[in-house]
């Protein structure tokens, strides 16, 4: 098993992938901050987009490069706004 596997998936230096966003609640990602540009849920999201993209072009499927940086991110997330007092 290689570094990056162990990472993930098994004990290694790093906390595991699954106990970082275990505290999370739903509503916590979902919640606009002011002066912050994402939502924890976007951020995943993009994230997620990015290594499924890269996972494609790595096993040779020809997978197109966004047309615009936005799409790297989901484009109706559910959010709730919360105003700066």
């Amino acid at each position: 098993m290689n570094e990056l596997t162990q990472a993930l998936i098994a004990e290694s230096y790093a906390a595991q992938p699954s106990h970082i966003l275990e505290g999370l609640t739903d509503d916590l990602v979902h919640r606009e901050l002011p002066n912050v540009p994402h939502t924890i849920y976007a951020e995943l999201w993009h994230i997620a987009f990015w290594q499924r993209i890269t996972l494609h072009w790595i096993a040779g499927i020809e997978t197109p490069y966004p047309a615009k940086p936005s799409d790297g991110f989901p484009q109706k997330p559910s959010t709730e706004s919360v105003q700066e007092p």
